[in-house]
């Protein structure tokens, strides 16, 4: 079980219905290029989605934003609460997420061979993955080291079949 920034318990399989993209992050990451900026390019992604609801291009489609803490001993749900709240307000789509240490610090990262290391004065040294699931919790893509746009994000779930049965019906 994972538990969200509000104390709630959730699963993985909860969002099968929804896109779902996936980043793993920690509360006190002092590196710019690696965790303060996959939060800004995932706010960029959730502030496009907004507009293409608005426009009805994301009709029939649902997103959500799964952060996941590499740092569970010190990314507790009230922390967590407190990062959203300063870096995420209003964002209704995303869930910071902490858990059972095994599942957050091996069994959650090696399903997307994500590795982290303990350095020096709490930081951990850990590749920068942001993942993107469809409907069925079926992996689309991967994108490395921040390096993609906010667009290319959206056009990649835009794109896609609109819902899991319909695809379904395709295969």
């Amino acid at each position: 079980m994972l538990i969200d920034q509000d104390g709630h318990d959730f699963a993985l399989n909860d969002f099968k219905d929804t896109f779902l993209i996936i980043s793993f992050i920690y509360t006190r990451c002092p590196v710019a290029t690696a965790c303060p900026m996959t939060v800004h390019h995932l706010k960029a992604i959730d502030d496009l989605w907004e507009r293409a609801q608005e426009n009805r291009q994301a009709e029939g489609k649902r997103l959500r934003f799964l952060l996941l803490t590499l740092d569970p001993d010190y990314d507790t749900p009230k922390r967590l609460r407190a990062y959203s709240n300063q870096h995420l307000p209003g964002r209704e789509r995303f869930i910071l997420a902490t858990g059972e240490r095994t599942i957050i610090t091996k069994i959650l990262p090696s399903m997307f061979n994500i590795l982290a290391l303990p350095g020096e004065s709490g930081t951990i040294q850990h590749n920068v993955k942001t993942i993107l699931l469809e409907p069925g919790l079926k992996q689309i893509h991967i994108w490395k080291d921040n390096e993609f746009s906010p667009r290319e994000v959206l056009d990649a779930i835009l794109l896609r079949p609109t819902s899991w049965g319909d695809q379904m019906e395709h295969n």
